[in-house]
C-alpha cells in the first residue's frame, strides 16, 4: 500500500461542497483508502484566477499505480464538471497528486512531486497539516 496526498480545489459553484464530494469520490476508487482530510483554505486571486478558491489536501492509501490514480482523478474531475485543463482557469474540482511515497516521476502529464506546490501556500498549509514534517 502507497501513501499519497492530494491537493484539491475548487473556484466554482459550492466550493466547500465540491471539495466534499470530490473526497467522497476519492474514498470509492478501486484499493484506495482516505486516510485524513485537512482544514478547509481560503484564498483570493491566487495565481492570476479570478475566482476565489478552496483548497484541501488529503492523505490517501492505495495500491493504484500513479498513472492509473492519475487517470481515476481525471474522471472524478469531469464527473464533476470540469471540461478544460490548465493553470487559473475556472473549475468545479482540480485535483492534483502532490506526492506519491517513494515516487519520483516527470512525464508529461503527471510530475511527481508536484513541481509548483513549494511556490503555493495554499497548498503548503494544508499539506503540513496531513503531513507534519512536510511543513515550513
Amino acid at each position: 500500500m502507497s501513501v499519497a496526498y492530494l491537493g484539491l480545489g475548487s473556484n466554482l459553484g459550492n466550493r466547500e461542497r465540491n471539495i466534499r464530494k470530490a473526497i467522497d469520490l476519492i474514498q470509492v476508487l478501486p484499493f484506495t483508502s482516505v486516510d485524513k482530510v485537512s482544514s478547509f483554505y481560503y484564498s483570493w486571486g491566487v495565481d492570476g484566477a479570478k475566482l476565489d478558491f478552496v483548497n484541501a489536501v488529503v492523505r490517501i492509501y492505495t495500491l493504484l499505480h500513479p498513472i492509473t490514480l492519475l487517470l481515476s482523478l481525471q474522471g472524478i474531475e469531469r464527473m464533476m464538471g470540469r471540461k478544460t485543463k490548465g493553470q487559473n482557469l475556472p473549475r468545479t474540482i482540480d485535483i492534483d497528486i502532490l506526492l506519491f511515497e517513494g515516487v519520483e516521476m516527470r512525464l508529461r502529464d503527471l510530475t511527481i512531486p508536484h513541481p509548483r506546490m513549494h511556490k503555493r501556500p495554499f497548498v503548503i498549509l494544508p499539506l503540513s497539516e496531513v503531513r507534519p514534517r512536510y511543513g515550513y
